[in-house]
């Protein structure tokens, strides 16, 4: 197994600087790179480090010993944040999140994450809670449902043909099997790129079987709300679509939800929660991209609350704020 990267450790770590006093969150802590940093940088800093993959909890536990008496360790997901955070006496001033799935899942071949290595096809983040396996949602989808999965992932024009393959050659033994058919049904012309053809098939399958989306969602959403004021939401996403969604709320907490036209004064009486530090998304350098090719797609957004509203927040659930 290859060692653990945290990506754009340095970035994240001068984020924090105005938020060095308190607890904060590090909502995928996986083997807790990121935070080992921060701690080291930060003194005054106590972690809550969650995770879904307990496999995971147990590296960070042992990665982050040297500082156990600042550290607590919860395996939930984005989805029990609410709760968790919620009973709490003093509300975090900083959440971070690492979306996908990280450098040491990949490199085990019995979780099925990665086509290159052999193993079942699972992709379950949380495996001993039970749930769907990727081979489940095989089993049971029709083509209708993959080619919507692939489209929504990047497939594009291949989609109803890899759903159509899909089908025609299910079960599946392995994660090559897939692989295998899924460079079967791609057209000989559009092999040899650089990306292999079954990229974007198991992205969509292990996004479906985590709920991702549906998770995103409630990260973006709970987290806001269980922030301090002033507080710090960073969340670092590796395709365009968690981008997306990532900036959309952003843009929406820091317009109030405005449904003004742009570039006219708002009229709609939008309240803003926050503002971006930055813009655009902070992207990794150069040397770091070299030193590390799986970071090349990561875009870290950053948050800062101001303060508390639901008017924004209910903007955002129903679409209809612009951003």
């Amino acid at each position: 197994m290859s060692s653990h990267t945290p990506v754009m450790a340095s970035e994240v770590v001068a984020a924090m600087a105005e938020f060095s006093s308190g607890t904060y969150v590090d909502a995928t802590l996986g083997a807790g790179g990121h935070s080992l940093q921060i701690l080291e940088a930060y003194p005054g800093l106590n972690l809550l480090g969650c995770d879904r993959d307990g496999q995971a909890l147990k590296l960070a536990e042992a990665a982050l010993a040297p500082y156990r008496d600042r550290v607590e360790l919860a395996q939930a997901r984005f989805s029990e944040l609410g709760s968790l955070l919620g009973g709490r006496k003093d509300p975090p001033i900083a959440i971070l999140a690492d979306l996908g799935v990280s450098s040491m899942q990949f490199d085990i071949g019995s979780r099925g994450f990665a086509f290159r290595l052999e193993g079942s096809l699972d992709m379950r983040m949380d495996p001993e809670r039970g749930g769907e396996s990727a081979n489940d949602l095989i089993a049971r989808a029709d083509e209708q449902l993959l080619a919507l999965l692939f489209a929504r992932n990047g497939a594009g024009a291949q989609s109803r043909r890899y759903a159509s393959a899909v089908i025609a050659n299910r079960p599946f033994a392995s994660t090559s099997d897939l692989a295998a058919t899924i460079w079967e049904a791609t057209p000989a012309r559009l092999r040899g790129g650089r990306i292999h053809p079954a990229t974007k098939v198991f992205q969509a399958l292990r996004i479906a079987v985590n709920h991702e989306e549906e998770e995103l969602h409630s990260l973006l959403v709970d987290g806001f709300r269980a922030l301090a004021t002033p507080g710090l939401l960073m969340v670092i996403s590796y395709h365009s679509g968690e981008d997306r969604e990532v900036k959309r709320f952003m843009v929406t907490m820091e317009s109030g939800g405005c449904t003004c036209p742009p570039r006219l004064p708002c009229v709609c009486g939008a309240a803003p929660l926050g503002y971006r530090p930055r813009r655009s998304a902070v992207k990794p350098g150069r040397d770091e991209e070299e030193r590390n090719p799986r970071s090349r797609s990561a875009r870290m957004r950053m948050l800062v609350k101001e303060r508390d509203g639901e008017d924004a927040i209910k903007r955002f659930e129903s679409g209809c704020a612009r951003g």
